[in-house]
């Protein structure tokens, strides 16, 4: 079982230099379950508004992006709801300063300590670093 996290989610959605590389590596786990979160949604939607705010996509692109998350990419996804406990687990995580990780970064690397026998996908060579500092397997996709 993967988890996708959101950067992941962006590529998929947006036109960027690593799109295909990502594309290629999610139609290489055909039969694996692939899970992402809620937080991962709401993240990969500010992060596709940010691009819209600076320029980046117009937001005709930005409405494509979303509505090809919800219509092809979501349906090959299980979204799961993080617990409250695992909100307190990241927080946790982001005292441990020599982790280096952002808020975002953390509540991803706690939900995939919750889950049993998850690889943290992901293209944050930080978050990666971090999650194999702690025992969770992780993979840098780009």
């Amino acid at each position: 079982m993967f988890y996708l996290d959101a950067n992941l989610l962006v590529a998929l959605c947006v036109d960027e230099p690593a799109s295909a590389r990502v594309d290629a590596w999610l139609a290489g786990q055909s039969g694996e379950v692939i899970v992402t979160s809620a937080w991962s949604l709401a993240e990969a939607a500010s992060a596709i508004g940010i691009k819209v705010r600076r320029r980046d996509i117009s937001a005709a692109t930005a409405s494509s992006a979303l509505e090809l998350l919800d219509v092809r990419i979501l349906p090959l996804l299980e979204v799961i709801e993080p617990p409250a406990a695992v909100f307190r687990r990241a927080e946790l995580l982001l005292r441990d300063f020599a982790l280096g990780l952002r808020a975002g970064d953390a509540l991803h690397l706690a939900i995939c300590l919750d889950l049993d026998q998850v690889v943290l996908a992901t293209a944050d060579a930080a978050l990666a670093g971090a999650a194999r500092r702690l025992g969770q397997a992780a993979v840098k996709i780009y």
